[in-house]
């Protein structure tokens, strides 16, 4: 068996509390009862705050689309209805987040982000100029990379070459891209779903309003 990482990489200079009282950069787990999976955050000030969800799989490459539906076994029940319909970018970022953090929503998540892509059409104004930035960020790690972007979201398979240092930081390539869109119109965070080295991820624009931030609550939040 081998394992299966996903994380959201989000762009924040604001301390997080991730369940440790030590002052150093470090991993801590949490085993949820019942469920097979932990969940593994890793901060360090002034650098973006790494949430890892960490599950057995038979393969480290992603799959494909899975079923989004109520009956799903992981049962989502993160509510971000406390914050506004017309969220800002920082909003936007909780919001994800918030699913990101408790490893019963990821499924659900991964299989709602694919879906949500799979229907967006695509804007050329913000695709385009997002997969050049994508593609050199990947070009300077020599990593293979396939996909494209929509209207709000990016989907792309990343493969880092077999080296020391893409093992110790395989999401170098997300922080290029979170640099370089800082403060602009193309200014996004990541979701990524696979292993340290070859694994699927997903740029969510958190330029307000970003269009699929209201389809996705509608997916993942539970039914009252």
């Amino acid at each position: 068996m081998k394992l299966m990482y996903g994380w959201i990489l989000i762009a924040s200079s604001s301390p997080l509390n991730v369940g440790s009282d030590r002052n150093d950069s470090e991993y801590v787990s949490t085993n949820i009862v019942n469920s097979g999976v932990e969940l593994h955050a890793h901060y360090q000030e002034g650098q973006p705050l790494t949430l890892a969800f960490i599950e057995q799989s038979d393969t480290d490459v992603p799959s494909g689309p899975r079923s989004s539906n109520a009956d799903s076994p992981y049962q989502c029940m993160v509510s971000t209805r406390d914050i506004t319909n017309t969220p800002t970018a920082r909003d936007i970022q909780d919001i994800v987040g918030r699913y990101m953090a408790d490893p019963r929503c990821v499924p659900r998540l991964r299989a709602t982000l694919d879906n949500l892509f799979r229907d967006e059409p695509r804007a050329e104004e913000w695709a385009g100029p997002l997969e050049r930035i994508i593609r050199e960020a990947a070009a300077a790690q020599e990593a293979k990379i396939s996909g494209g972007c929509h209207t709000s979201l990016c989907s792309f398979d990343i493969e880092l070459p077999p080296s020391e240092a893409s093992y110790r930081s395989p999401d170098v390539i997300e922080r290029r891209v979170i640099d370089a869109t800082s403060g602009t119109a193309l200014q996004t965070a990541s979701v990524h779903f696979g292993s340290s080295s070859k694994y699927r991820v997903y740029f969510c624009s958190i330029f307000a309003p970003a269009a699929f931030v209201e389809p996705m609550r509608k997916k993942m939040e539970p039914v009252n």
